[in-house]
């Protein structure tokens, strides 16, 4: 029982730490863009368990980014919806956040450009049009890519104010993680790239 107590006060303090350094990193950052928030262990709760953003914009107005590791389980569906039936294989689609469900975006490497295309960084690109689907289709899409539903959006001040709060960690992006890491293991290979062992600290976890 004092082991157990131990361990948990341990973890909290850990937590607390680890929070501070990631805030300290945020001072020393103007612009999130091309970056990925990780969810803290804390946040099982919510809607965003597990789940690591993309940051596509970030500036003074808030901030937009895409959820890049939640498959939508009804795929079929979606697929159908958005002209992607006849596709083989059939991609995942994600959940990109709660807002604007019935927009659709596409993340990709910045092999391809169209009207509406965005580019985040100087490998990664989002785009809006669904021209993309089409090229996909006939084989003159990108070669790499994400199909997501949605996004997830700040107001001003809104996400600064988050990772005040500890429920975010902040990680450059980095394309392998989003096209060559299995969904399953994302949020675990994200924190080892933070230089964290998630699995080391197992049961519940929250800070008070």
């Amino acid at each position: 029982m004092q082991k157990h107590i131990i361990f948990i006060l341990f973890k909290k303090i850990f937590w607390k730490n680890l929070i501070f350094l990631s805030l300290l990193d945020m001072a020393k950052m103007k612009n999130l863009k091309n970056h990925f928030l990780v969810t803290t262990p804390q946040s099982n709760e919510s809607l965003f368990d597990k789940g690591i953003i993309y940051i596509c914009e970030h500036d003074k107005d808030g901030a937009m980014g895409v959820m890049i590791n939640k498959p939508i389980p009804d795929i079929e569906k979606v697929l159908s919806k958005f002209n992607f039936k006849n596709i083989t294989p059939k991609p995942n689609v994600y959940l990109g956040g709660p807002v604007d469900l019935d927009k659709g975006f596409v993340i990709h490497q910045n092999d391809y450009e169209t009207n509406g295309t965005i580019e985040v960084s100087k490998k990664i690109s989002l785009t809006s049009n669904l021209k993309i689907v089409s090229d996909i289709l006939d084989g003159n899409g990108p070669n790499n890519f994400r199909f997501v539903l949605g996004y997830s959006g700040w107001g001003p001040g809104q996400l600064e104010s988050e990772l005040k709060h500890g429920e975010w960690m902040i990680l450059p992006a980095d394309q392998r993680l989003i096209f060559d890491t299995p969904d399953n293991i994302m949020w675990k290979t994200a924190y080892m790239k933070l230089g964290i062992n998630i699995s080391d600290f197992g049961g519940q976890s929250g800070i008070s």
